[in-house]
């Protein structure tokens, strides 16, 4: 992938022989990163798993009646969704 490339005019490189493919985006440590640097799609599938594991939790707390302790959600969300939410950002 070439950042920022405009067209397809690009250098090809070969490794072992063989060309490689050119791709409009990679993903690196659970990101995914575009060529054209798109920090909003980048966001949005960072924010999937941070939504997830929010609405587990959500889910969790109203199955099991926990609405009436707040603790007990905060404990929850900074052991489950708070890392999920951090993830992206610290790559």
């Amino acid at each position: 992938m070439h950042f920022n490339s405009a067209g397809e005019n690009v250098h090809i490189f070969d490794f072992g022989g063989a060309t490689l493919h050119h791709k409009h985006y990679f993903r690196y440590l659970g990101m995914i990163f575009y060529r054209a640097l798109n920090i909003a799609k980048s966001a949005e599938h960072a924010a999937r798993p941070f939504l997830a594991s929010a609405y587990k939790i959500h889910r969790f707390v109203c199955e099991h009646a926990l609405a009436d302790r707040p603790p007990t959600s905060l404990w929850l969300a900074k052991t489950y969704v708070i890392p999920a939410g951090m993830y992206g950002s610290q790559v």
